[in-house]
């Protein structure tokens, strides 16, 4: 599997402050703004909880930024969505 290094700008931290307000967390902020910015629609990762946290807010980022639905996989618990389609 390939991966790619996201890069980040004014904007990116700018984007991270709104959402950590959103998540009562800094922690996972950044992350949360480059899948936003970058229109990647699949997380792969074992922190469930911290990202079951981050799907309760995506729909106010879709609203509000226009991004797409995001799928939250994990490879040991399965998936996690914010489309009902992914299910």
């Amino acid at each position: 599997m390939p991966l790619t290094i996201l890069s980040s700008n004014r904007e990116t931290f700018g984007y991270a402050r709104e959402v950590s307000l959103l998540l009562g967390t800094t922690y996972d902020a950044i992350h949360v703004v480059l899948v936003a910015q970058n229109n990647i629609e699949v997380v792969l990762t074992e922190d469930t909880r911290d990202w079951s946290r981050v799907l309760r807010i995506w729909p106010k980022l879709r609203e509000k930024y226009d991004v797409k639905d995001l799928l939250v996989v994990s490879p040991t618990k399965g998936a996690l969505t914010t489309n009902k389609a992914h299910t």
